[in-house]
């Protein structure tokens, strides 16, 4: 994720650009990874579309969150 400003973040997937606008949180929500265990979180574009970005778990065990996904690359985003 990159910062924008003292309290928005970007994320890029695909080419695009998207704000999140809460931060991120576990989830094991079944439509993602088959009820493996996801970070989401609420976006937008420039165009002020809704989406939900997801990140796969690439460490379970990590002390520190910041280690928990590749948050420089988005599973996926769900249009809203």
């Amino acid at each position: 994720m990159n910062q924008t400003s003292e309290t928005q973040q970007t994320v890029t997937h695909n080419g695009k650009v998207y704000t999140l606008t809460q931060n991120a949180y576990i989830s094991t929500d079944p439509r993602n990874l088959d009820g493996a265990a996801v970070y989401l979180a609420d976006a937008t574009d420039a165009d002020g579309k809704e989406y939900e970005i997801v990140w796969k778990v690439i460490d379970q065990h990590a002390d520190d969150e910041s280690n928990s996904c590749d948050w420089q690359h988005p599973h996926k985003v769900i249009a809203l």
